[in-house]
């Protein structure tokens, strides 16, 4: 259950590097800093809303688990959209 809290907010991150880079050039700053506040402020809802379930625990635990994989999902998204662009640079 807990990997799947990683990968799925790794996808996440991943979505929001994504839709930053076809909305603006932006930063860089702008395009790691985003995508974690997104991943924060859902990965603490939803704990949130666990909490109120009488069949399910939020934890913040479960919270820094969906900011890790944000995180892994956020810098792979940078590095393979900089790639993408050092690409197009040189052809």
């Amino acid at each position: 259950r807990k990997c799947a809290h990683l990968v799925l907010y790794a996808v996440l991150g991943l979505i929001a590097v994504r839709a930053l880079k076809l909305q603006s050039g932006g930063s860089a700053t702008w395009h790691f800093v985003y995508p974690m506040l997104l991943v924060l402020f859902i990965g603490s809802l939803a704990e949130l809303n666990q909490s109120y379930l009488a069949s399910r625990t939020g934890t913040p635990f479960d919270v820094l688990i969906d900011l890790a994989g944000g995180f892994f999902g956020t810098v792979l998204g940078i590095m393979y959209y900089r790639s993408q662009a050092v690409t197009t640079i040189n052809a």
